[in-house]
Formats: structure tokens, C-alpha cells, sequence
């Protein structure tokens, strides 16, 4: 019995040594560059006990010993950040995505809803792209929108965020810039004692010191500082909820739907050396008056999605 015993014993710490944690340096030093990164710029980095979630991550890495066998850990990492918005891709998945955003743009413009004359309607979808050339397609997409709607007899826009998951605010600024208007549209505040500015002139995005980005020739409408109605679902996220942020304050304007998905916070991009990119949260979106948010965004009118778009013309009919 005493030999069975030890025979087993034996066994179990035979199997448990072939499971033991086996980390190659190459996957170590990609795991630990990931982990410094959320350590230098999570929004939440003053709040983690970074000995401890590192211990926890390196405590499941059971014989890993290339690169993309330490993704799992690192969006394990990514959840104990607590932000609900931080994200990593692989270089593989970023190029499928490009490809499915190229393919997008080649689909026919869906046509807009019959509204009543002088009401023009601008939908603001998702863009999910870095690759410069998708986004002047896009922003050349949107600007044709505006201008077959755009003239003397306009009275209103309805800005049409429902549905917009997100993905690259900038074009979508760009897009939206003649209507939106110039000057800033909102801050990302880091709530470390720095909020940067954010906004749309003369065509071009900017954000704070930067160079500003311009994809498309300077669109001006014939009627500026029109009302605008802006629609928002439980589907508007990310930087679709950037954008009904900046028009958060512009005069003549007001939101009707339902509360926003809620990931009203900004990300920033880190290139890993395997080309897969690290989206970190490092600020919450505040509007032009400096008002932070960093939840769901609660329209002026809370508006079922059947009623919404009559009740955004209603109120633009009834502007002076």
C-alpha cells in the first residue's frame, strides 16, 4: 500500500512538473513591454497593485514559449485593468479588419429616410481603420452627403450616431466638421491633472500640440451654425460616442434617443514589435465645457428609437 502510495505520489508531482510554468525570454520581455505599457499609461494606474496583477499573469503561463502564446495572458492582464475599453489585436486581426473596412466602403451608401424639406440628415457609421486611404474614402463618403443635402432653403441636421460602434474618431470629425462647426469640440482629461483639447478647424482635425490631420479638401456649408439634432442608441460607443460629445454645448443643438453604450473614453494606440497594437484608456472624454463623462452618454430627450427621428424633426421644424 505504502509503495502504491509513493508511486502515485511520485506521478502527481511527475505531471506537475510537466505543467510547470515555462516562460522563453523572447515571449517574457513581449509580456513584460505589454505590462509597462499599462503600468506607464493605464487611466486606472494609480489604482492596480502592479506586483500582484504581474504575479497573477506570469502565474498562468504554463510553457509558453513564443509570442503569440502570451496574447491570452495579456488580455487577461488588459481585464484587470478594470476600464472596460483597453483592447489588444494581433498584426493578423488588424489587416482583416482593414480589409472588411475596405470592403464597407465599397458597399452603396444606404439612402437616407424621406424627411421633410429643408431637414437634411447625415449618418456618422462606425470606421474602424488607421490605413490613411480608407479614411479620405470615408471622409469623401460622409462630405458627399452634405453637400447633395446642402443650400440656402436647409434649416436643420439630423446627425445620425446610432449604430456607430466606433473604432477611429478623427475621419469621423473630419466628416462631420462642416456641420459641427470650428473651434473645440472636447477634451481628454487624464484625470492626473491634464485635459487635452480637441476639435475641428478649417477643415482639419486637431488635438492639442500635434499636427492637425486634414483628409479631405475644407467643406464649408452655405448655411453655417444651423440646429442640429443628434441621435444616439445603446450601440453609439467609443468614438461614436466622441462625436455626440463634441456636439455636446454647440449652440442650437440637442440629442434625442437613448443613453450610449458607455465607453466614453479615449484610447491610445502602442505599436508591440510583433506589429500587434495595444489600445490602452488613458482619459475620459469631457465636452467643450470641460464636463467629463467616461459613462454612457444621456440624451437631452429620451426618445424610443420608433419616435426618435420625428421627434429630432419636430424640434428642428420648431427653431427659428
Amino acid at each position: 500500500m505504502i509503495r502504491n502510495a509513493l508511486l502515485l505520489l511520485c506521478c502527481a508531482l511527475c505531471a506537475r512538473s510537466g505543467a510547470a510554468q515555462i516562460l522563453s525570454p523572447a515571449a517574457e520581455k513581449y509580456l513584460d513591454d505589454a505590462l509597462d505599457l499599462m503600468q506607464r499609461h493605464s487611466i486606472n494606474r494609480d489604482n492596480i497593485d502592479w506586483p500582484q496583477l504581474r504575479q497573477q499573469v506570469k502565474s498562468r503561463a504554463f510553457q509558453v514559449s513564443s509570442i503569440p502564446e502570451t496574447y491570452t495572458l495579456i488580455q487577461a492582464a488588459l481585464r484587470g485593468l478594470d476600464d472596460n475599453h483597453s483592447g489588444f489585436t494581433a498584426a493578423s486581426a488588424l489587416a482583416a479588419r482593414t480589409q472588411r473596412q475596405a470592403a464597407e466602403l465599397k458597399e452603396p451608401v444606404p439612402a437616407p429616410p424621406v424627411l421633410p424639406a429643408g431637414v437634411g440628415y447625415l449618418r456618422i457609421p462606425h470606421f474602424s481603420s488607421g490605413n490613411d486611404s480608407l479614411a479620405r474614402q470615408y471622409v469623401a463618403q460622409l462630405h458627399a452627403q452634405i453637400r447633395r443635402q446642402d443650400g440656402p432653403a436647409l434649416r436643420g441636421w439630423v446627425v445620425d450616431l446610432r449604430g456607430n460602434t466606433g473604432g477611429n474618431m478623427w475621419p469621423m470629425l473630419i466628416g462631420a466638421g462642416p456641420v459641427l462647426g470650428e473651434g473645440v469640440a472636447g477634451y481628454f482629461d487624464d484625470l492626473h491633472g491634464r485635459a487635452t483639447e480637441w476639435g475641428y478647424r478649417a477643415g482639419q482635425a486637431y488635438i492639442g500640440e500635434q499636427p492637425p490631420m486634414q483628409l479631405a479638401p475644407e467643406l464649408r456649408c452655405q448655411r453655417p451654425g444651423l440646429p442640429v439634432a443628434v441621435l444616439t442608441d445603446e450601440r453609439t460607443a467609443s468614438s461614436g460616442e466622441a462625436l455626440a460629445v463634441a456636439f455636446r454645448g454647440r449652440p442650437r443643438t440637442r440629442s434625442f434617443g437613448i443613453g450610449t453604450y458607455g465607453v466614453s473614453t479615449s484610447n491610445q494606440s502602442f505599436r508591440l514589435a510583433d506589429g500587434a497594437r495595444l489600445n490602452l484608456t488613458t482619459a475620459v472624454m469631457a465636452d467643450r465645457s470641460c464636463r467629463p463623462y467616461g459613462h454612457s452618454v444621456t440624451p437631452d430627450e429620451v426618445v424610443d428609437d420608433s419616435e426618435v427621428l420625428a421627434q429630432a424633426v419636430r424640434w428642428i421644424q420648431a427653431q427659428p
